[in-house]
């Protein structure tokens, strides 16, 4: 009984019929418009003059390109619905904080010592508080919402 079971699953592979059909797969192809996606501006002076002119805070992301925290923001948290719609309420900007002398001194001038930092300005630019790390989603959005109202002069939540 034992030989003739071995001998019904060796056999099978070869006695079984084969189709000549590729496997079909479904692509689902995401859109990508400002409602899936950070409106990040092309330079923090920019920001700086919009978040005036609107009142809005500021949010700067310093990163490097070299930094694995920066990195993981890039892949999950600022793709992660929950900060696209959170950043709707905040001039974004990224600064490459070794990219060229200004963004150094950028760097500089709001004290950053480690990547990633996101540091929340108020519109003015004042600095209103920050998060130094590679934060998910979860964690991200509620510092942000909390900076938001430190921004508008706020004290309590």
């Amino acid at each position: 009984m034992k030989k003739l079971l071995l001998c019904a699953f060796v056999a099978l592979p070869v006695l079984a019929p084969k189709s000549n059909a590729a496997p079909t797969r479904k692509v689902v192809i995401a859109k990508s418009n400002s409602k899936t996606k950070v409106n990040w501006r092309a330079s923090f002076p920019a920001a700086l003059a919009e978040a005036k002119r609107t009142g809005r805070p500021i949010f700067v992301d310093f990163f490097t390109t070299w930094c694995g925290p920066c990195k993981y923001l890039d892949a999950v948290t600022y793709k992660d619905p929950r900060f696209v719609a959170e950043s709707k309420n905040w001039i974004m900007v990224k600064v490459d904080a070794e990219k060229n002398k200004a963004n150094v001194q950028l760097a500089q001038k709001y004290k950053v010592e480690g990547y990633p930092s996101m540091v929340f300005l108020k519109p003015g630019g004042k600095e209103s508080s920050r998060v130094v790390g590679g934060y998910p989603p979860e964690m991200l959005v509620p510092e942000m919402k909390k900076a938001a109202i430190k921004a508008a002069g706020a004290t309590r939540i």
